[in-house]
């Protein structure tokens, strides 16, 4: 006995209330399919198939395929849908069934075949069992059911005796085939016996239309009086479905999820779960209530079909929405707060209350008369059971339940946000900065410097139970994120922290916060999302690294919601990230795809989620989110070959030639979820090894592909991240004939051949051709014997010449060894020729002094090493002496000492003359030329007046005393030479350095060993021996006899200071010899004229006065005065100075001496 149970009352009651689902229609109005839907099926290969009154359809996402009476049917109509094994469709046709033989792709049908077995207006079904029997029966009237076996038609009620039965349904379970009549009984047909099923009486007044067997072995029948479900066995009622009235039921199924869903007439579609029955009709979004068929796909989805409206189907029930058939009159939602079981929404439209069954106005009674309008609520804060802060566009409210409301402060405010704290604080965030309400409940501001700033968001630190900690209070504003440190304990000298993009924030616009209950701080901002840990801003390393993040929301089981601008985002934290696992938009049920603040998202106590955006309301049922893990279908539909022939697979060759190189490969994936977003992958191997981006594009190119053999990988990807099996397809290119194995073997072969051929006449030839050589070669051999002897005499001669040849080679090469050697000497000449024409003053240092026999044992110690010196002292010293001094005691003594005056070289040709030119180095330079260096080769060079060299000289010195390598003068080539340098100087070369004109680094390489002259005013002991030494020397040349100098002569040389020490002295003993008339020399020999009569006592009054440098352009300037400004000469001022020409006209340029 079938116990009835009264699950469903449709006119009184409903859990699904009125809310929308997303519904997805399809109608011929549309150019999709008939507006007649009979049957809907989904083959093996995962099309769709729709039984329309305009013809058979199949569907595969984005296009239909019509199959009607143009194409071979019987008819356009057709009834019924299924599938055998081996993939051939089955089709219930008005006059009998037929069958539509497929290939292994999506491609028209290789073969139809009609199986005619009624009149035209019968409708038969078809239905095939598990033994592949093709079972086909007419619904309309009485008359014989048929079956196809293994290809045979057989006549089923003559065979067994069921003739004059109108067979309504037929379906199967392990005990047999079952089928429905008209009259509501149920026949078994099992192993060639055909039984009556005995049901209970109560069955039978259901008037069943269809059944089938659901997971546990039940019968669930359906009929107009409703569904029953009987247990065969025991005929035990599923008081799931036993009995479910008041409903004329048309079909029903069982969902892989167990859940059960029932079309209706007149009722709409009934879905039965274990917790509850509900109804989903017009109200709900279908399009007619009225309903004659349903279909679960391979995804879960169900489809439903009409005989009046076409198809729809409901993806899923996960997300509905609210709008006015349910009262609610809202536009943009800014908040949503649950209170006990009610949902409380604030719109742009006022307070909306839902108490589970629909919607109710709040209406707003405010006690002043100055409100602005419209008056825009942002935000809800619950107070007690009966009254409610209430944060406007101007200012904040009292609002009791029944909208009663009381105006506290802040007008022309927006209050954005409201928090209480643990200490009975209410925090209120505003356009114009931060406020709090005490405990007296009047409104102070929190003055931090943020009155200008906007905040968003307020949140208070927890602990992992949830419960506040009295620490850190968190704002979120339009100028970053600002931390207050311990605000619960009323310390309002509390230290203040903010975070910006420098600190790591991905955007200082923040607009919602979230604490996680492991203390971290989710922050929403305009550019993603960020994270504080640790006092530290760190990014979320995911697609939401730059949305405008809107809402944060963190339901029960800890998954984190997203409301950005566009669309709806779900992560979870795995491995201490967050993921997103699902994104969501309005083609996925959504209201809208925008978000409008922050506190619109919430969830209520059975678990559900609330969103409020721009257009209205959205709820999300996690019962209902079944996370159906189905890959899509992906299949290589066909393929082009060079532009032009297109072949599908099952016509698709594996080979190709060479010229067919340019391929394009045409995919499709299968997924109904969302037919639109459908992404593809791929790669052709060996080309490529990497999965290619996806990509909505269902086909992809590869040109001029090389000989060789690959294989083409594609899969689909659906709108869950999820993928596909790959498929692939395997095709070869075979090269051009002239480079296969075959036609080079071929090639070999003959050209073998070739070369025999011509082998043999080749032979053939050698052999005349070596009768007329062996008789040339006799000729020869004779005339050989009779020049045989001429040529041994002329050997012999040869060898005699080249002999000679030889010796000549050698005189030659010591000629050239002794042409060099002379060379060498002539320069050697032609510089002490050279030399001769320099005077030098003694052949040794004379004198008694300290300064003398000091320098005597610098010389000693410097002269046998191969050191550079530098000799410093005034012009006329004896540097010079010096110089010769050291090379005559070094191991060098016995090479010519190489003297260069530095000043009495123009600039443009002092380094030509030391270093030497190549020929054509410069205009005149005919020649090659050695340089001084070159011939100081062994031997030492005297470079006297360094000091006035010019810097670019220096260098190239510089570089020799480093490396003692130097080129000539417009040459490349290194030459290494083994010279020792001594210079000389009568300037300061440290003040030279500091003023720029020589160089700081040779002044170092030079100062190894430095020797000071000094002056002969400094060492008047040195007077009478060094007078007596010239007058002796000049009175030989002259071919006088001096036998002394007098003492008064002597006094008179003393007191004079000598500018131009031991020169002028010798200059001035030259004249006294000259005039001395009788053998000693007198004062009044001693002419000291050559200066003016003052310049003495000038000179020991400015001693202390001037420089140096400036005595010495004194006494030059002096001298020019009294020679006219005459300088080369006879009585000149070189002369009178004892100075080269040159280089007295130097040291005028170097002091500044110009005479007007």
């Amino acid at each position: 006995m079938i116990k009835k149970y009264l699950a469903l009352v449709l006119l009184t009651t409903s859990v699904f209330f009125t809310q929308q689902y997303n519904i997805i229609h399809y109608v011929k109005s549309q150019d999709k399919i008939g507006n007649q839907v009979w049957s809907i099926f989904q083959d093996s290969k995962g099309y769709m198939w729709f039984a329309t009154s305009a013809g058979l359809v199949r569907y595969n996402g984005w296009e239909y395929e019509v199959f009607d009476k143009e194409k071979g049917l019987i008819e356009s109509f057709v009834f019924d849908i299924s599938e055998d094994n081996e993939g051939n469709i089955w089709v219930g046709c008005p006059s009998g069934i037929l069958r539509l033989k497929l290939g292994g792709d999506p491609s028209t049908p290789l073969e139809i075949q009609n199986i005619s077995l009624g009149k035209f207006n019968d409708f038969y079904r078809v239905f095939v069992d598990s033994y592949q029997r093709i079972w086909a029966y007419n619904t309309v009237s009485a008359s014989d059911v048929y079956f196809i076996d293994k290809g045979v038609l057989h006549n089923f009620s003559e065979k067994y005796r069921f003739k004059n039965q109108r067979v309504l349904h037929i379906a199967e379970d392990n005990r047999g085939v079952y089928m429905l009549t008209d009259d509501g009984k149920i026949y078994k047909y099992f192993v060639n016996d055909i039984s009556e099923v005995t049901l209970p009486s109560e069955a039978l007044g259901i008037k069943s239309r269809m059944f089938f067997f659901n997971s546990k072995g039940e019968l669930v029948l359906c009929g107009q009086g409703g569904v029953a479900s009987i247990n065969l066995n025991d005929f035990t009622p599923n008081p799931k479905l036993n009995l479910i009235t008041n409903i004329s039921s048309m079909y029903a199924i069982e969902t892989k999820f167990g859940d059960y869903w029932i079309a209706t007439e007149q009722k709409g579609l009934i879905k039965v779960n274990e917790n509850s029955v509900s109804a989903i009709t017009e109200e709900n979004g279908l399009p007619t209530n009225d309903l004659y068929t349903l279909f679960e796909d391979r995804e879960g989805i169900l489809w439903i079909g009409t005989a009046i409206k076409g198809i729809f189907k409901l993806p899923s029930l996960r997300f509905s929405s609210f709008g006015k058939k349910e009262g609610f009159t809202q536009g943009a939602i800014s908040s949503i707060t649950v209170k006990n079981s009610n949902i409380y929404c604030t719109t742009e439209n006022g307070i909306f209350l839902f108490d589970q069954y629909e919607f109710h106005r709040i209406p707003l009674n405010i006690d002043r008369k100055d409100i602005v309008s419209p008056l825009f609520i942002f935000y809800m804060l619950a107070l007690n059971d009966n009254e409610w802060l209430i944060g406007s566009s101007d200012g904040l409210l009292l609002m009791q339940n029944n909208g009663k409301s009381n105006f506290l402060g802040l007008k022309n405010i927006w209050v954005q946000t409201l928090f209480k704290d643990s200490k009975g604080r209410i925090w209120i965030g505003t356009n114009k900065g931060l406020y709090f309400i005490d405990r007296n409940f009047e409104i102070n501001l929190f003055d931090i410097g943020i009155k200008d700033v906007s905040v968003n968001a307020i949140i208070v630190q927890r602990d992992a139970s949830g419960k506040i900690e009295s620490q850190n209070l968190f704002l979120g504003t339009t100028d970053g994120l600002i931390v207050i440190n311990d605000i619960i304990n009323n310390n309002f000298g509390n230290k203040i922290t903010r975070f910006t993009t420098e600190d790591g924030l991905s955007s200082e616009l923040i607009m919602d916060m979230e604490l996680t209950s492991e203390g971290e701080l989710l922050i929403g901002t305009a550019k993603g999302i960020s994270i504080l840990k640790n006092n530290n801003i760190l990014p979320i390393d995911n697609d939401l690294t730059h949305p405008f993040i809107v809402d944060l929301f963190i339901d029960s089981l800890g998954n984190l919601w997203a409301g950005t601008n566009y669309g709806l985002n779900k992560l979870v934290k795995k491995d201490g990230k967050y993921i997103i696992t699902e994104k969501y938009y309005e083609k996925d049920g959504l209201v809208s795809n925008e978000y409008t603040r922050n506190n619109t998202i919430s969830q209520d106590k059975y678990g559900r989620i609330w969103f409020g955006t721009f257009q209205g309301l959205s709820v999300y049922n996690p019962d209902e989110d079944h996370n159906i893990q189905v890959p899509p279908i992906c299949y290589l539909s066909s393929v082009q070959i060079n532009d032009t022939l297109t072949y599908s697979m099952n016509e698709m060759r594996a080979y190709f030639s060479y010229n067919e190189n340019k391929f394009k490969f045409f995919f499709e994936g299968l997924t109904y979820f969302d037919e639109k977003n459908v992404l593809y992958e791929y790669y052709l191997e060996p080309l490529e090894s990497e999965w290619s981006k996806s990509t909505d594009i269902p086909n992809t190119s590869y040109g001029y592909l090389n000989p060789g053999d690959y294989i083409f990988h594609v899969r689909a990807v659906n709108q869950f991240g999820i993928r596909s099996n790959e498929q692939s397809y395997r095709f070869s290119i075979s090269p051009p004939y002239w480079s296969t194995w075959w036609f080079l073997l071929l090639l070999g072969f003959l050209v073998l051949i070739l070369f025999y051929v011509g082998y043999l006449y080749r032979t053939k030839q050698m052999r005349k051709r070596n009768l007329l050589l062996q008789k040339l070669v006799d000729e020869k051999t004779h005339q050989l014997k009779n020049t045989n002897e001429k040529l041994e005499t002329q050997y012999k001669d040869l060898l005699e010449a080249q002999k000679k040849l030889v010796e000549k080679e050698k005189l030659e090469e010591a000629f050239r060894e002794i042409e060099k050697l002379k060379n060498r000497l002539a320069v050697e000449n032609i510089y002490l020729r050279e030399k001769q024409t320099t005077v030098y003053e003694v052949s040794s240092l004379v004198g008694n002094s300290e300064g003398i026999k000091y320098i005597r044992k610098l010389i000693q110690e410097v002269a046998p090493t191969s050191s550079t010196v530098l000799i410093t002292g005034e012009t006329g010293t004896g540097k010079t002496l010096v110089g010769e001094a050291i090379h005559a005691l070094s191991e060098r003594k016995e090479r010519t000492l190489v003297v260069v005056n530095c000043a009495a070289i123009p600039d443009g040709l002092i380094e030509s003359e030391l270093f030497g030119h190549e020929k054509g180095a410069f205009t005149g330079a005919h020649i090659r030329r050695e340089g001084k260096f070159e011939i100081a080769d062994g031997s030492t060079i005297f470079l006297d007046e360094i000091g006035d060299m010019n810097l670019h000289v220096q260098a190239k010195i510089l570089t020799f005393l480093q490396d003692r390598k130097f080129s000539r003068l417009g040459g490349n080539e290194q030459i290494t030479v083994d010279v020792r340098i001594i210079a000389a100087t009568n300037y300061n070369l440290e003040q030279l350095v500091n003023e720029g004109k020589f160089r700081k680094d040779l002044f170092h390489r030079l100062q190894v060993f430095n020797i000071y002259v000094p002056s002969l005013r400094n060492r008047v002991e040195d007077i009478e021996p060094l007078s007596k030494y010239f007058a002796d020397r000049f009175a030989k040349l002259m071919n006088k006899n001096i036998t002394a100098i007098s003492k008064s002569a002597l006094e008179k040389l003393k007191n004079y200071p000598f500018p131009g020490n031991i020169r002028e002295l010798e200059n001035i003993m030259q004249r006294a010899i000259i005039v001395c008339k009788t053998g000693v020399i007198t004062d009044e020999d001693i002419v000291l004229s050559q200066i003016n009569g003052g310049l003495k006592q000038a000179l020991k009054l400015k001693e202390s006065m001037l420089t140096l440098e400036d005595m010495e352009r004194q006494y030059i300037y002096n001298v020019l005065l009294k020679t006219d400004g005459k300088i080369a000469g006879k009585d000149g001022a070189a002369e009178l100075l004892g100075l080269h020409p040159n280089t007295l006209r130097s040291k005028m340029a170097k002091l500044k001496i110009q005479l007007k």
